[in-house]
């Protein structure tokens, strides 16, 4: 469960949280080792809504949405790799 207390190490183990930090790193242009850093991975979430709030009028409400989004798949596993054929490997063009 993801919450203002949770550290940015944790929103990385979720897979939506995962994915809305990777776009956020391809088009805010932040360096993915940034993010992975281990230092910056125990920041709590509270804390950078703190610096947030600065630049972002709305921080709160827009943080408060993304804290649902990410606990609607809170079970969710890592998808398994397919074993069939891609199809575009066997067409003939």
């Amino acid at each position: 469960m993801i919450t203002r207390g949770s550290r940015i190490k944790d929103l990385l183990k979720n897979a939506i949280a995962r994915d809305v930090v990777d776009r956020m790193e391809l088009y805010g242009g932040v360096h993915a080792g940034i993010v992975k850093n281990p230092l910056v991975g125990q920041i709590r979430l509270s804390t950078l809504l703190s610096f947030a709030r600065r630049k972002v009028g709305d921080a709160d409400r827009i943080a408060d949405a993304m804290i649902g989004l990410f606990n609607q798949e809170d079970g969710t596993k890592e998808p398994a790799p397919s074993n069939d054929a891609a199809w575009w490997k066997e067409a003939d063009f």
